[in-house]
């Protein structure tokens, strides 16, 4: 994940979304998505100044048509029933 610079018009071109729920999807040691993973991640944004040139974004559901944006209609349907 690259961090930009504001553009032209003072605007942040890159957002994230940061918040501690993430750290709940607890996947098992040996997974690389661990809530350690997310500690890192915030260290490193930290320590590089990436918060500052990035808009901070309010979590929030991903709709139906933002998630088949980056994946197949039939994880779609999988995660609905896992939900």
């Amino acid at each position: 994940m690259s961090a930009s610079s504001p553009n032209s018009a003072g605007a942040r071109t890159c957002g994230l979304v940061f918040d501690d729920c993430f750290k709940r999807h607890d996947t098992g040691p040996d997974h690389p998505e661990r809530p350690a993973r997310l500690d890192a991640l915030r260290e490193a944004f930290a320590s590089a100044g990436l918060f500052e040139q990035c808009q901070a974004l309010a979590l929030r559901e991903a709709t139906d048509n933002e998630i088949l944006a980056v994946h197949d209609e039939a994880y779609l349907r999988r995660l609905e029933r896992a939900c």
